[in-house]
């Protein structure tokens, strides 16, 4: 029975520590379904890594497998396994700062074209004030001038009247003297 033990007991303890190297294989393949780039590829690598710990247990279970060499090959694959999971999230990590980075760049985008809307809005305003002062003034001219003219007409009209009074007077003060010669 202690040489059974002997014999046995490192190979199933060996098929445990290896089982528990699944839940890790769980893990990986959680990061791996959130990364949106390059799934395929970290899929592969994760299929490979579960097929060569299944093909270790079965090795263990056919053949007898000293002790040092299920451990160096559990330590060889939990190197592999600590590894891939660091990568994994390695490439969350930028994956989230990527998006981070893309959502920063969307909201300053959004700015950028709502402060141009206001920009052109406050253009559109100024051309309108000024089409309106232009047209302000351009009505003051023609005020001006209207009033100029109307000015100068009644200044002439009375121009006009003065020199009919004065050729009216001076005509009565000539038919006086003629008729005074007379």
């Amino acid at each position: 029975m202690y040489l059974v033990r002997l014999k046995h007991r490192p190979r199933y303890k060996g098929i445990t520590k290896l089982k528990s190297l699944r839940r890790r294989i769980e893990i990986m393949r959680e990061i791996v379904n959130v990364l949106k780039k390059d799934k395929e590829g970290l899929v592969k690598r994760i299929t490979e890594m579960e097929q060569t710990l299944e093909s270790e247990i079965a090795h263990i279970q056919s053949a007898i497998v000293t002790q040092e060499m299920i451990d160096s090959n559990y330590n060889m694959l939990l190197r592999q396994s600590e590894q891939f999971i660091k990568e994994l999230q390695l490439r969350e990590q930028k994956q989230i700062e990527e998006e981070k980075e893309a959502e920063r760049l969307r909201k300053l985008k959004e700015e950028q074209e709502r402060l141009r809307r206001i920009q052109e809005e406050m253009e559109r305003e100024r051309k309108r004030k000024e089409e309106e002062e232009r047209r302000r003034r351009q009505e003051e001219e023609e005020r001006r001038i209207k009033a100029e003219m109307e000015a100068r007409r009644k200044r002439e009209e009375e121009e006009a009247q003065k020199r009919r009074e004065e050729e009216e007077r001076k005509r009565k003060e000539e038919e006086e003297l003629e008729r005074l010669k007379l």
